[in-house]
């Protein structure tokens, strides 16, 4: 310790030291590094190291890596304390080991082969063959008498098909084969047949000879190229007691009476023709009956409008009464249902309207 004077005089004296007050701090040894203890003054802060101890070394575990088609193989060693880590035993590379499988060629697809590997899958194609083609063969489908013709074209490689080269049906050709008479032998229809086998009839005219029970019935049938065909059948039966077909007959009079006959000037050619159609005649007679009808059907035909000038009854007709109108029971009497004077009682009040307006016109 150093005393010292106002004045400037001085001196010492000594005092002993009181030592370091050393604290230690361990480093452990690591894989490459020694370890040791570091001690340091908490006073003055020196320091110092002692207690130094080995390395530990490294602990390497070791991974094998094997070797592919395509990367070498190798070692791989770690060191389980620090990672380090390094590698080393390589290998080469084991080079792919290729199967091929061979793709034909189509009609319109190319051929080829592929190849893969059977150890990693790696795969590529070489080896292109150009598509074939197709090979067609034709099969012509004749033309029916309902279907078109034509040409199918089919691959004989890979079945692909098309159809080409169509004609037109060639549509029926009908030949006359015979005729087909009713079991009354009162009709017949004329049958023609096709080569295909398709038919067709047309009605046939049919006339009868003969008397005392016995008539010779004879078809008749005309084609469109003047060729007559004819067939003949012998009726055992008394024909004149079979009541001849008044179907047409009845048709013609529904459609008169359906007229308006005031709206006609010549309706009485009408009522004429009705009148004179001849009841409950036999089938011999059926031409007959058949005249009747085209009669009353030509009579309404010919009907001429009447004028539009209003026409009045101003007086009723002798003998009927202006009171009461048919009703439309009276009017659509059938000959059916009074064959005798069915048609004449039916067109009544049509004539009577008729006379009326000529009376009116003569006043």
């Amino acid at each position: 310790m150093t005393y010292t004077c106002i004045c400037g005089d001085s001196y010492t004296t000594e005092i002993s030291a009181t030592g370091h007050d050393y604290e230690a701090v361990v480093t452990a040894p690591t894989c490459t590094e020694q370890g040791y203890t570091t001690y340091t003054c908490s006073v003055c802060g020196d320091t110092y190291t002692g207690n130094e101890t080995e390395a530990t070394g490294h602990k390497y575990e070791a991974v094998v890596t094997a070797p592919t088609c395509t990367e070498k193989g190798y070692t791989t060693h770690t060191c389980s304390a620090c990672g380090d880590t390094y590698t080393d035993n390589e290998t080469e590379a084991l080079g792919h080991k290729y199967e091929a499988v061979v793709t034909a060629p189509t009609c319109t697809e190319q051929g080829y082969t592929t190849y893969t590997c059977s150890v990693c899958g790696d795969t590529y194609t070489a080896d292109e063959t150009e598509a074939l083609g197709h090979k067609y063969e034709a099969v012509v489908t004749a033309p029916t008498c309902t279907e078109k013709g034509y040409t199918t074209h089919t691959c004989s490689v890979c079945g692909d098909t098309y159809t080409a080269d169509e004609t037109e049906a060639t549509g029926h050709t009908y030949v006359f084969s015979g005729f087909n008479w009713e079991d009354d032998l009162l009709s017949a229809t004329a049958v023609y047949t096709c080569h295909c086998g398709s038919t067709t009839t047309a009605e046939a005219s049919v006339t009868m000879q003969g008397s005392s029970g016995v008539f010779t019935m004879t078809a008749t049938v005309t084609d469109s190229d003047g060729t007559v065909h004819t067939d003949t059948q012998v009726a055992g039966v008394n024909l004149s007691t079979i009541a001849a077909d008044y179907t047409s007959v009845n048709d013609a009079i529904a459609r008169a009476n359906a007229l308006n006959a005031t709206s006609y000037s010549n309706f009485d050619t009408v009522t004429s023709a009705i009148n004179k159609v001849q009841w409950n005649l036999s089938v011999v007679n059926q031409e007959t009956v058949n005249n009747y009808a085209e009669a009353i059907e030509t009579a309404i035909a010919n009907l001429i409008p009447a004028s539009t000038t209003e026409v009045t009854i101003d007086e009723p007709i002798e003998g009927t009464d202006t009171e009461s109108e048919p009703d439309d029971s009276e009017v659509e009497t059938t000959a059916e249902e009074n064959p005798t004077t069915g048609v004449a009682l039916a067109l009544l009040p049509v004539a009577m309207a008729v006379a009326g307006a000529i009376i009116s016109k003569r006043r």
